[in-house]
């Protein structure tokens, strides 16, 4: 009876959803929603990604075993989640794919491309849902998944035992990062404050950067950030007033990610910021080494959020001369 409904109901979903695709079904959709959604992989091989995320994943509060694994995937999904509205399959493709390659583990990244290929779509989906990064990152196997566990503790306890001997070799050649040098030192504010060579960095090294005109809509709230805290510097305002006019500069950057890690700078790096707007420095050199101008980054979500934008123009466009049209119509029919 129950394997009988599961049918029935199976059938049903694949008339009415949207993301089902025409293919022979696995016979093990039978076994109804416990086999569904157990997996992304499942839930799109019988066609039920939609009733898994309106009937299951939404509803689910996950906890999740912590580890450098799962812990990168949950970052993951969480930022994707952040500039969701921004971004289209590509760029969700390019991410996933690069983080499945960037994996602790050869068999970490191998189990993260088995269960997110070809999925993109059904992925896209479910991250612009109310599912949360944890269960995302449970449905596709990169999170309390016991296989992938077992293997990241067996690939530590490798590491441990080939690196003991090696101990003080590490040391020496540099296991602190900030033991590497300016070139570790200088990339941007944060290792500069990290390092504690701010000032180092800026009479030797990004006073005298050279870099590209970056004329992108958040590099100019920057910029224009930057003159107009320095007016305030030379008027003996105090940090912390800087710091409101950083946050209320940071406040009008209209992508979500990149507006939190402005705020980040505000919050943690105003002694920084204010040694760099002392200096000779001009604009949009301090805005690159705060990453807000000439970041690639930033670059690709900005041309994802300008064509969501004329997507939604040409969209309402195109209701409104829908609308204009059925009036006229009617309107002809009447008289």
């Amino acid at each position: 009876m129950t394997n009988t409904l599961a049918v029935c109901l199976l059938g049903a979903l694949l008339c009415c959803s949207d993301l089902s695709l025409a293919r022979q079904i696995p016979k093990e959709c039978s076994k109804g929603p416990e086999y569904w959604c157990q997996s992304l992989r499942s839930a799109a091989d019988c066609g039920a990604v939609g009733h898994c995320v309106d009937a299951v994943w939404q509803r689910q509060a996950v906890t999740v075993r912590r580890g450098p694994v799962s812990d990168k995937f949950v970052k993951l999904f969480n930022e994707l989640k952040d500039v969701k509205d921004l971004i289209n399959e590509d760029y969700l493709s390019t991410r996933v794919s690069s983080a499945c390659q960037d994996a602790s583990i050869g068999a970490a990244s191998k189990i993260c491309k088995e269960n997110t290929a070809q999925l993109t779509t059904y992925l896209s989906h479910v991250l612009s849902s109310d599912v949360r990064a944890e269960t995302m990152c449970v449905i596709v196997g990169m999170c309390n998944n016991e296989k992938l566990d077992n293997l990241v503790e067996l690939n530590k306890k490798k590491i441990g035992q080939s690196t003991d001997h090696k101990e003080h070799k590490q040391v020496l050649l540099g296991a602190e990062k900030c033991t590497w040098g300016p070139s570790y030192w200088c990339s941007n504010i944060s290792t500069g404050h990290e390092c504690k060579a701010t000032r180092h960095c800026i009479e030797r090294v990004w006073s005298k950067m050279e870099v590209k005109n970056d004329t992108d809509s958040i590099c100019k709230i920057c910029t224009d950030m930057v003159t107009q805290a320095r007016d305030q510097l030379e008027s003996n305002e105090t940090q912390e007033e800087l710091k409101q006019v950083f946050e209320g500069s940071c406040m009008l950057i209209p992508l979500k990610l990149v507006r939190k890690e402005c705020m980040k700078l505000a919050d943690q790096f105003v002694p920084d910021l204010v040694e760099t707007l002392a200096s000779q420095m001009n604009p949009q050199t301090v805005c690159s080494v705060a990453g807000l101008c000439n970041n690639a980054e930033i670059d690709k979500m900005l041309v994802g959020y300008v064509s969501m934008k004329l997507s939604n123009i040409m969209l309402r466009l195109h209701t409104e001369y829908v609308v204009h049209i059925k009036q006229h119509s009617s309107a002809i029919l009447t008289d």
